[in-house]
C-alpha cells in the first residue's frame, strides 16, 4: 500500500479512546469533585435543631429565661484532619501532578515549534485535556491548601477517578504511538508525517504519563493509609478513655465523691474531661463560629413561610417564574 494510502492509525479504536477520553477529563473530574463536594458538605454539617433543650427556668418576677442547649458530649468528626507534615506530602504530591501536565504542555510547546516547517499541531482533543487538567489540578491544590479539613473525600474521588482515566490514556497512547500512525496537522488531523515507532516527543509525553499515574496513586494509597491509621488511633483512645472512665466510676463508688478527680487520674493537665456546652443562640459565642456554606444556606430557611405565598396558587406560580427569569438572565 502506498505511504499515501495509509491509514491515520493503524488502531482507529486507539485514536477514538484518545479523543473522547482527552475531552471529557477535565469536565468529569471537575463534576466529580463538586458533586462529591456538596455531598459531603450536607452530611457533615452539624444540625442544631434538634437539640435537648434544658427544662424552662424561671427568673426574677416569674419571667422564663432563655432556654439554653444541654451540654454535648464531644463526638468524633465526620472528617479526619491530617497532621501538618502530611498535609504537606499530600501537597507537594498534588504539585507533582501539576509539574506533569505542565511537562506535557512544555512538550506540545516544543514540538509545535520544532515541526513548524510541517505545520505540526496537537489537535483539539489534547488541547482541551492539557487546558482544563492543569486548571482542574490547580484547583484542587489552592482547596486542600485553604480548607481545613484536607484533604477530604472529595479529593479522594477525584484522585481515584482521574487515575483511573489516566489509566486508560496510558494503555490507548501505547496501542496508538507503537505502530504505524501518522502525525497530525494544522487543517489535517491524518495528514502528517508517517512514523513507524514512537518519536522522542511521544516517549516524553507517555513518561510525564506514567509519572502523573505514579503520582495519582501515591496520593490515594496515602490517603486510605492515614485515615486507616487514625481511625486505629482514634479506638485505641476510646478504648482507653472507656477503660479509664470504669476505674474512676469504681473509686468514685469506694472512697465517695470527695475523692473523684482531685488528683486529676483520667484527665487532661489535671481538669477532668467533661461533657462541651453548647453556647444558645442568644449567648456571645466565646471563640470564632465555623459554619460551612449549607449550614448558612439551611439557616436562612426560616425567612422562607414569610416569602413563600403558601395560600395561594397563582402567587406561587408567579414566584417560581420570577426566579426563573432571574436565574436565565444571570446565565445570558
Amino acid at each position: 500500500m502506498p505511504d499515501g494510502t495509509l491509514p491515520w492509525v493503524s488502531n482507529p479504536v486507539a485514536q477514538d479512546i484518545l479523543t473522547y477520553v482527552q475531552i471529557a477529563y477535565p469536565i468529569v473530574l471537575i463534576c466529580i469533585y463538586i458533586i462529591t463536594f456538596t455531598i459531603r458538605s450536607i452530611t457533615t454539617a452539624r444540625n442544631d435543631d434538634h437539640e435537648n433543650l434544658e427544662p424552662e427556668q424561671l427568673g426574677p418576677g416569674g419571667k422564663p429565661l432563655p432556654q439554653k442547649s444541654k451540654k454535648k458530649e464531644p463526638a468524633i468528626p465526620n472528617d479526619f484532619d491530617f497532621s501538618r507534615p502530611r498535609k504537606l506530602l499530600f501537597e507537594w504530591l498534588s504539585l507533582g501532578v501539576l509539574g506533569s501536565i505542565g511537562g506535557n504542555i512544555a512538550v506540545v510547546i516544543v514540538h509545535a515549534i520544532v515541526g513548524r516547517e510541517e505545520h505540526w499541531w496537537c489537535g483539539q482533543s489534547p488541547t482541551i485535556y492539557l487546558v482544563g487538567s492543569f486548571m482542574v489540578y490547580a484547583l484542587l491544590l489552592i482547596t486542600m491548601i485553604d480548607s481545613k479539613p484536607s484533604p477530604t473525600l472529595a479529593h479522594l474521588v477525584t484522585w481515584i477517578a482521574a487515575s483511573l482515566m489516566e489509566i486508560i490514556l496510558l494503555g490507548a497512547s501505547f496501542g496508538l504511538y507503537s505502530r504505524e500512525h501518522r502525525e497530525p496537522r494544522v487543517g489535517d488531523p491524518g495528514g502528517g508525517e508517517l512514523q513507524e515507532d514512537m518519536t522522542e516527543f511521544e516517549i516524553t509525553e507517555v513518561t510525564l504519563d506514567l509519572v502523573r499515574i505514579i503520582f495519582l496513586l501515591a496520593l490515594v494509597g496515602f490517603y486510605a493509609l492515614f485515615v486507616f491509621l487514625q481511625g486505629y488511633k482514634l479506638k485505641a483512645e476510646a478504648a482507653r478513655a472507656e477503660e479509664r472512665q470504669s476505674l474512676l466510676a469504681e473509686d468514685h463508688v469506694g472512697n465517695g465523691a470527695a475523692g473523684g478527680a482531685a488528683n486529676g487520674y483520667g484527665t487532661a493537665n489535671g481538669k477532668p474531661r467533661g461533657p462541651v456546652e453548647a453556647p444558645a443562640g442568644w449567648e456571645k459565642p466565646k471563640e470564632t463560629p465555623s459554619r460551612s456554606w449549607w449550614e448558612y444556606l439551611r439557616a436562612y430557611t426560616v425567612f422562607l413561610p414569610y416569602i413563600w405565598p403558601y395560600k395561594d396558587r397563582m402567587l406561587q406560580v408567579n414566584f417560581i417564574l420570577c426566579f426563573v427569569i432571574v436565574g436565565a438572565q444571570r446565565v445570558i
